[in-house]
């Protein structure tokens, strides 16, 4: 594949258009390729015609499998070192009390919704967006000077509310001025589901009691209308009717003609005043459960809709007795009607607050249990158990169901959650933990809970919570941490800056290769301290926009260690974009290879090849 551009290249050499300084392949002959690095001086006569040529190889096949293998990895780096989703910031506070940004991150600047300039320019631009409520203790988190500083609180960006988490160190000068060098995270999505974890869990909260004050008014009131229905004695809340069959007499007392909407002088006295008053949607069924009583088929308890004069609409429970003659035919039957309307409308609503309940708990994906901590039986939810990979009705109501499939290297930690909760020293319980699934392996769960219900002797008797599957974030906490640990164990230099060239970050082996201590902080420094004057040109000039216009650039170059000494590298300069489609550059990085064996064995080659020159 490379003789006829050999072929080419040697044909304009000897015609002098070009000198013969050239790269090939050769095959030996055990079919092994190797890469070949030529260069030949040719000697002319007068006339200009070649009358000799003295010629130099020499192998560089291992110095082009290193510059590929280089490329791979600086491929993968570059998945590694695109993925900052952080901020960076340097803060100043003064010793007079002043403060201000010495540095922000075109990332930082997104976070508070403004641009770099105005940030650095003026700091009332990053104070105006935080949250009223949390700038008090921003305030606070400044004004102390601890090593490691941390804050969390909102910020107000074109109307939006997010959360943010600052993290910095600290470092006090000589003259008195506190520097902050920080990273900033949008938390936005954590609070947000602590928040409506919190509020979810208050609802449930109050739903239940609710619901079981509610059930509980209910079931009081169905008990006192049944008492009522039977003994007929209570005439403020119980309409008396009778009814004589044969005769078709309709007796109503004064609650009856209340009930109905009806003033006594416009009754009928006769079963069709009943009939007419009742719900067209009701009256087949009432009229027909009436006719089966009246047969002696069976007991006329039921509960229809009438329709009074006015128009309302009013719910009404009935029951009734039939008196019988020697012969077992009817001859009256006698009951009582109730108003129900308010226990309806309560019903109702109790079931619209537990749908409302349920879609709030499927809509979070929560599995529910309801634990009476007193014999230790627990309710369930489906949920709970389906999102472990168990059917709805595989596990008993007892809570061995539950603590057996507790990771062992968990259980101390639960217990000793639930024991704070009982003694009061926690106001909720919550823990993360791992449960075994059905299919023998383990999810992370968050499990929160209450107890809502106390003995008088201060004792837990029943408690209510719920199950947060939280395994997908579990797994996305532990590859940020092996991203973060691969970096780090990286024997290149691996370092990033802003776009201003000011570093934000250095790894371990890019310390160690520049003379830096690991515990020196950096963001203070920039690019053109690590290069000479030229190779920082070169960069700045060539490297950077190349960079910028292309998303990488790849040379050879020169970094200056902190004792002033040079290492020659292998560089790989990134330029990260922005999300969202702007173009504009976020970040830079850079990784770096020592190349000091390479460039010894290709300055010994330089060496050689002018010896020759120099003797022909």
């Amino acid at each position: 594949e490379d003789r006829d551009a050999q072929a080419e290249l040697w044909s304009r050499a000897l015609r002098g258009e070009v000198p013969y300084d050239t790269e090939f392949r050769i095959c030996r002959p055990d079919g092994e390729v190797r890469h070949i690095r030529s260069f030949a001086f040719l000697q002319r006569d007068a006339s200009g015609t070649v009358v000799r040529t003295v010629g130099v190889n020499w192998d560089v096949t291992d110095a082009q499998r290193a510059a590929a293998s280089l490329r791979d990895s600086m491929a993968r780096y570059d998945e590694l070192v695109s993925r900052l989703p952080v901020g960076v910031y340097t803060f100043r506070l003064r010793a007079d009390g002043g403060m201000g940004l010495d540095y922000v991150s075109n990332r930082f600047a997104e976070l508070l919704g403004a641009d770099t300039e105005s940030l650095l320019r003026d700091i009332q631009v990053a104070f105006s967006v935080v949250h009223p409520d949390d700038s008090s203790s921003l305030q606070d988190a400044i004004a102390r000077r601890d090593e490691h500083n941390s804050w969390e609180g909102r910020v107000v960006v074109d109307g939006n509310v997010r959360w943010l988490r600052l993290d910095s160190d600290v470092t006090v000068c000589p003259n008195g001025d506190a520097i902050h060098n920080g990273i900033a995270k949008d938390i936005t999505d954590r609070k947000r589901n602590e928040v409506l974890e919190s509020r979810y869990r208050e609802d449930l909260e109050i739903e239940v009691a609710a619901r079981t004050a509610e059930l509980r008014d209910a079931q009081q009131r169905y008990s006192a209308m049944a008492e009522r229905l039977q003994l007929a004695t209570d005439a403020a809340e119980i309409g008396v009717w009778e009814w004589r069959i044969p005769q078709n007499e309709l007796i109503w007392d004064d609650r009856m003609f209340a009930l109905y909407g009806i003033r006594p002088e416009e009754f009928l006295s006769a079963y069709e005043a009943w009939s007419r008053a009742l719900h067209p949607a009701d009256k087949a069924r009432a009229e027909w459960e009436i006719q089966q009583a009246a047969d002696g088929l069976s007991e006329f308890r039921t509960a229809f809709r009438v329709v009074r004069s006015d128009g309302t609409i009013r719910h009404i429970a009935a029951f009734a007795r039939v008196v019988c003659d020697a012969d077992g035919r009817a001859l009256r039957m006698v009951g009582v009607n109730h108003d129900i309307t308010d226990a309806k409308a309560a019903e109702q609503e109790l079931e619209k607050k537990e749908q409302r309940w349920q879609v709030a708990l499927e809509a979070h994906d929560m599995g529910v249990w309801d634990w009476n901590v007193v014999t230790s039986e627990v309710v369930f939810s489906p949920r709970l158990l389906t999102m472990l990979g168990y059917r709805p009705d595989a596990w008993s109501s007892q809570l061995r169901e539950w603590v057996a499939r507790i990771h062992p290297d968990d259980r101390v930690r639960v217990s000793a959650a639930l024991r704070d909760h009982f003694a009061r020293r926690s106001t909720r319980y919550a823990v993360e933990m791992r449960l075994l699934c059905q299919d023998g392996s383990y999810r992370w769960i968050l499990d929160c809970g209450k107890v809502v219900e106390w003995s008088a002797a201060g004792k837990p008797r029943r408690m209510i919570g719920t199950h947060t599957d939280i395994d997908e974030q579990k797994r996305m906490e532990a590859e940020r941490s092996r991203l973060s640990a691969v970096v780090e164990a990286s024997g290149d230099l691996i370092a990033t800056a802003d776009t201003a060239g000011r570093i934000t970050y250095m790894n371990r082996a890019g310390r160690r290769m520049l003379g830096i201590p690991d515990d020196e902080p950096l963001d203070a420094t920039h690019i053109s301290d690590y290069h000479d004057a030229e190779t920082f040109r070169r960069v700045a000039e060539v490297g950077l926009p190349a960079a910028i216009e292309h998303g990488l650039w790849f040379e050879d170059n020169d970094m200056q260690r902190r004792d002033g000494s040079s290492v020659p590298v292998s560089q790989l300069i990134i330029a990260e974009k922005a999300s969202g489609g702007s173009g504009a550059i976020e970040v830079l990085a850079t990784i770096c290879r020592d190349i000091t064996e390479r460039k010894r064995a290709e300055a010994a080659l330089q060496e050689r090849e002018e010896t020759f020159r120099r003797l022909f």
